[in-house]
């Protein structure tokens, strides 16, 4: 090895390294030569807004999250099928799109202050202790350490909702759609038509023959590769329900255990004292003391508030916890009704309040919500049996057992569901357990082995399962007797549509030489495109219908067989219809515009502030491959198949009151 070191030494490719290291040290200066380069993690760059990797993987991981529950029935989906639909490479685009609004925000000024930064926080569901109804500081650290955040993530996300909330309104405030608008929309929805029908119904045709088995199988094999059966799986499960331990002798509550429940329950039971008053900020000590002699003295609240330039806060049959400043709920607790406070100094500035209303509290008593109390007791301590049978089914398994003697062994009972294919479908019999449950199932099992007892699962609260796949029965084309039945249904149908398209374009042909159909066959009708009823003759016919030209003969299916109709005439709405439409339809104009101004000021936030997205390093965040990317042929964005419509996944979990 030295000696090859040696050698290259020598070599004109040494020289010209060195040269190299020299252009850089006059350069760069010799300490960056030595080192690290300074490289920032981002993902988005809008601004002086960053995502990191991390933080991006945090948005990914909860709407990736959001994905399963509302589009897969809460089924986990994989990570590299999300990644193959382009689900990281979408959401970097979507925070682009947010963080440059956020930029473009605060570069305009709105900025919401800590106080109501404060004031949301406090308000958010999650912080708040349900004994007390105050905010729990102990439960929001812990919030924050669970989730991995930090209050700055958590306040700062809360910023820019406030912000970006605040700029919509300022924006939108007034905003009245031009009346040509809706009357447009209003022309549009009373245009109508009069047309003459014949409805040619299934038994306008002979009734098609029952395939013969020779036909049948001719048709199953032209269409082998969409005939083909899914995979299915065969599956045994076992499950443990609380319900089976209700009523018995070992879940029955005992008055010690009711009396204990209600003790820890019963500050949350009782109804606070509350209070109804208005609340009135001041600048400072000297404009409070002002404030409250004005309050004393009678003056009216609201017109005390406005001449000083400050919004009062109105409170009604309000609890102590509903008063985010504690030393102005201290106060206004410590009044009678009609009472006016002195200058109270609060948390971030001066208050006075004037209580109105003093409604007084009522501690529950154990009779009150003896019923209640007995029931969660009871509930409790089935759902503590079962799970002390899943516990005993569990050390069975680990002992050796398989699913059914381990099962047998605690007294759990066994189904086996027929063969289910990976969407929670069976092909012949109906499965014994409700469709959220099988869909649950199918999922476990579609990514289990054959053979394998499966741990323990939770349905939901108290309903615990487990399941064994005892066979997988791979994909494969259908034989003729497992198909036979729908199979001639649908060629029967497709020969009765045939049929039924020839007649009436029988019709059709002569009907346009100048032939009507026969007396009494046909009806000469009016229709509005929003008129009631007008589905009576199917949206498919309707959208033929509206889209001809007058004189036209049309064929279309109806809801009651093929229709075939000459346009006899456009039918345009009268001004005093336009008239009435345009005025009651302008609001939701109004709301379509609005969202349209979002949408567009979205993007121009994006064009001026131009953000920056490093799609490789949010694929990598995401824990996939960045050389899976495969990108424009301007290198400017991936090439990617479009996953569902995103919107930006909150960090802190959707904080709302």
């Amino acid at each position: 090895m030295l000696a090859q070191i040696r050698s290259f030494a020598k070599s004109p490719w040494a020289s010209g390294l060195l040269g190299l290291l020299v252009v850089s040290f006059a350069v760069w200066g010799i300490r960056d030569v030595f080192r690290a380069p300074n490289l920032k993690d981002s993902v988005v760059e809008a601004g002086d807004r960053n995502v990191s990797s991390p933080k991006f993987k945090k948005f990914y991981d909860n709407y990736k999250k959001q994905l399963e529950q509302q589009q897969n029935g809460g089924q986990p989906i994989a990570n590299a099928d999300a990644l193959a639909a382009g689900v990281d490479t979408q959401l970097a685009s979507e925070l682009a799109y947010e963080e440059s609004l956020n930029e473009l925000i605060r570069r305009e000024g709105v900025r919401p202050s800590d106080q109501l930064v404060a004031k949301q926080l406090a308000g958010a569901r999650t912080f708040i202790n349900p004994v007390s109804g105050a905010f729990d500081r102990n439960a929001y650290m812990t919030y924050l350490a669970q989730n991995g955040l930090t209050a700055a993530d958590v306040e700062g996300e809360l910023r820019d909702e406030l912000a970006s909330n605040h700029f919509a309104s300022g924006v939108t405030a007034g905003l009245v759609a031009p009346l040509v608008y809706s009357v447009t929309s209003g022309a549009f929805a009373h245009d109508g038509r009069s047309f003459t029908w014949v409805n040619l119904p299934p038994n306008a045709v002979p009734a098609p023959t029952k395939p013969t088995d020779s036909q049948l199988q001719a048709f199953l094999n032209q269409n082998a590769a969409q005939l083909t059966k899914p995979e299915t799986r065969v599956i045994s499960i076992t499950y443990f329900s609380a319900n089976k331990f209700k009523g018995s002798a070992e879940a029955k509550p005992t008055d010690a255990e009711i009396q204990k429940r209600f003790d820890f329950e019963k500050d949350s039971l009782s109804k606070p004292e509350t209070r109804s008053l208005v609340e009135i900020p001041a600048t400072d000590a000297k404009q409070a003391a002002d404030v409250a002699r004005r309050l004393k003295a009678g003056e009216d609240p609201l017109a005390v508030a406005k001449s000083i330039g400050k919004q009062p806060i109105l409170l009604v049959d309000a609890p102590k916890s509903r008063i985010a400043d504690s030393a102005v709920a201290d106060a206004a607790f410590s009044l009678k009704a009609g009472e006016v406070s002195g200058p109270i100094q609060g948390g971030l500035s001066f208050a006075v309040v004037k209580v109105s209303k003093v409604t007084p509290g009522r501690a529950a008593t154990l009779a009150d919500v003896k019923a209640k109390i007995t029931a969660e007791v009871a509930q409790t301590k089935a759902q503590k049996l079962v799970q002390d049978q899943a516990n005993a089914y569990n050390e069975a398994v680990n002992g050796g057992l398989h699913l059914a003697d381990a099962a047998k062994k605690v007294g759990a009972p066994v189904v086996t569901l027929p063969p289910i294919t990976k969407d929670g479908r069976s092909a012949k019999d109906a499965l014994p357990l409700p469709p959220a449950l099988v869909q649950k199932i199918a999922a476990l099992a579609f990514s289990s082995s054959e053979g394998v007892d499966g741990d323990v699962q939770e349905a939901q609260p108290g309903e615990l399962y487990a399941i064994r796949v005892d066979k997988i029965v791979p994909p494969g084309p259908f034989t003729l007797d497992e198909i036979r039945e729908p199979l001639t249904k649908r060629m029967m149908q497709q020969d009765l549509l045939k049929r039924l398209q020839a007649k009436a374009e029988d019709v059709q042909a002569r009907w346009k030489k100048g032939e009507a159909p026969a007396s009494g066959a046909s009806k000469a009708v009016a229709v509005q495109r929003d008129a009631a009823g007008v589905n009576a003759y199917g949206q498919e016919f309707l959208g033929s219908l509206f889209n001809a030209k007058v004189g036209d003969v049309i064929i279309a299916p109806g809801k009651a067989g093929v229709i075939v109709a000459h346009v006899d005439a456009v039918a345009h709405a009268s001004p005093a219809e336009v008239a009435k439409a345009a005025v009651t339809s302008r609001e939701g104009a109004s709301r379509a515009l609005a969202q349209e101004m979002a949408a567009q000021t979205r993007l121009a936030a994006r064009t001026i502030i131009k953000p920056k997205i490093d799609y490789r390093r949010a694929r990598t965040a995401a824990g996939g491959d960045p050389d899976t990317l495969a990108f424009a042929a301007d290198g400017s964005k991936p090439v990617q198949k479009p996953a569902a419509p995103a919107g930006k996944p909150s960090t802190a979990g959707g904080l709302s009151k």
